[in-house]
């Protein structure tokens, strides 16, 4: 059994997968479902935005994409006090006969699904019906929001949020904090991550048999993330100040991850007999002796 990660260290309850629900069944494609909570987990630590959908109003589907953190078997989000998903949660309240100012600790009714996908791969088969791509993806549903009011708890829902996107900026000394209109115009609420599951899919075309005598290039490609070049803006320029070692660390980590490097110019090649060098800096993927994909930033074949 894989080692639980540093947030789940010590916490039982934590190392136990998500119980099947009648909301996470997998009614299709039941072997690439699964509840296994380190699976979820992965999945969403990879995952840099999700998408919540909510009842506004306990009538009207709306969905919006949003950046998130989990820490300790719950999912934070944040956002503007005024956006209509978090006024969403104050008028719940208010519906229940209860002030704004007393929702510090509150626990909201209100019916949520999130989802997050990440997309690993183009599945090309010989029939147009049977291409789909390979994913890894988890769906969360919950009946109840917690809101957080409290300054500690809520700099530290933006501490977990701004970690997830990129680990070690909360912590960097030179940037600031948030100050106190900004905390007061920002909402934090967290989700308990209760209700949960998770779809596979990898490995090449499942083609009929009859299909297979086509002469169509069938397979799957594989696609990555990757940092970039980091682009400093024109005062971070103007005063010489270097890319942080956490930054550094992160592009480095993407990219052996991904098994690519990067190049000082690129070839596009086509075929073993067509290769040109084009005046780029680019990501060169290695998946065999020989290069055999490049994926080019700033130029295209001539």
């Amino acid at each position: 059994m894989a080692a639980p990660p540093p947030c789940c260290q010590g916490t039982k309850e934590l190392l136990v997968d998500f119980d099947e629900t009648k909301r996470t069944k997998i009614t299709r494609g039941k072997k690439r479902g699964t509840h296994e909570r380190q699976k979820i987990l992965d999945i969403l630590a990879a995952a840099k935005v999700c998408t919540v959908s909510y009842l506004h109003n306990g009538e009207e589907l709306r969905v919006v994409p949003q950046l998130f953190g989990v820490h300790e078997g719950w999912l934070y989000l944040h956002g503007s006090v005024s956006s209509t998903m978090f006024k969403n949660h104050r008028q719940d309240k208010q519906a229940e006969g209860q002030s704004a100012d007393a929702e510090a600790g509150a626990v909201v009714k209100t019916k949520m699904a999130i989802s997050a996908t990440l997309i690993d791969g183009l599945v090309l088969a010989r029939a147009h019906m049977h291409n789909s791509v390979n994913y890894r993806s988890v769906v969360i549903f919950a009946d109840t929001v917690h809101v957080i009011t409290d300054k500690e708890e809520k700099d530290k829902g933006l501490r977990i949020i701004t970690e997830h996107v990129l680990k070690g900026r909360w912590d960097d000394p030179d940037a600031r904090n948030p100050n106190k209109a900004e905390r007061d115009s920002t909402a934090v609420v967290k989700i308990k991550l209760s209700e949960c599951s998770a779809k596979i899919r990898t490995g090449g075309p499942n083609d009929d048999k009859d299909d297979m005598k086509n002469a169509c290039w069938a397979g799957d490609v594989p696609l990555y993330r990757v940092y970039g070049c980091p682009n400093a803006d024109k005062t971070t320029k103007g005063r010489r100040i270097s890319v942080p070692r956490y930054l550094r660390s992160a592009i480095e980590d993407s990219r052996g991850a991904s098994g690519m490097v990067v190049a000082n110019k690129c070839l596009f090649r086509a075929s073993a007999s067509d290769a040109q060098a084009l005046p780029c800096t680019c990501h060169v993927m290695i998946g065999q002796p020989r290069i055999d994909m490049i994926v080019c930033q700033s130029a295209s074949r001539p």
